[in-house]
C-alpha cells in the first residue's frame, strides 16, 4: 500500500464530519425514518456564511422542521431558518447560518402522519 493510500484511510473516519460531495447520512433517534442530507450547492459549509440544506427523508414524512445548535455552548443559530417541502420526501431548509467555529448539531424534527415527532441529529464541526 502506498503511502499516500495510508494516508487517506487514516483520515476518512475523520472525514465524515463534513464530507459535501457524498452528504450525509443519519436515522431518527427511535429507527424510523432515514435522512440523507447535504448542501444544496454540494459545497462546503463555512463559519459566517449562509448555506442551504437540501433533505431526502424516508418513509415520506408528514412535516419536517430543521435546525441547529451548539450542544457545548448551548445555544442555537442566531435566527430561525425556514423550511419548506420540495417534493413528497425532499425538504429545503434556507437560511442556515453557522456564524462560530466549533461543533454544530443539526436537527431534524420529523412528524408523522400521526403526529408523532421523531428527531436525527447529525454533527458537523467547523474550524
Amino acid at each position: 500500500m502506498s503511502p499516500r493510500t495510508m494516508v487517506l484511510l487514516a483520515v476518512l473516519p475523520l472525514a465524515g464530519c463534513q464530507n459535501p460531495t457524498r452528504g450525509f447520512d443519519t436515522r431518527t433517534n427511535d429507527d424510523v425514518y432515514a435522512v440523507h442530507w447535504n448542501t444544496a450547492t454540494g459545497r462546503e459549509i463555512l463559519v459566517d456564511e449562509y448555506f442551504t440544506i437540501h433533505a431526502s427523508i424516508d418513509p415520506e414524512p408528514r412535516s419536517v422542521s430543521i435546525d441547529a445548535g451548539m450542544p457545548e455552548h448551548r445555544h442555537g443559530m442566531l435566527h430561525e431558518p425556514s423550511t419548506r417541502r420540495l417534493s413528497h420526501d425532499t425538504w429545503l431548509a434556507s437560511d442556515m447560518l453557522f456564524h462560530m467555529p466549533g461543533r454544530w448539531r443539526v436537527q431534524f424534527d420529523i412528524t408523522d402522519a400521526d403526529g408523532t415527532v421523531h428527531r436525527a441529529e447529525s454533527d458537523i464541526v467547523l474550524e
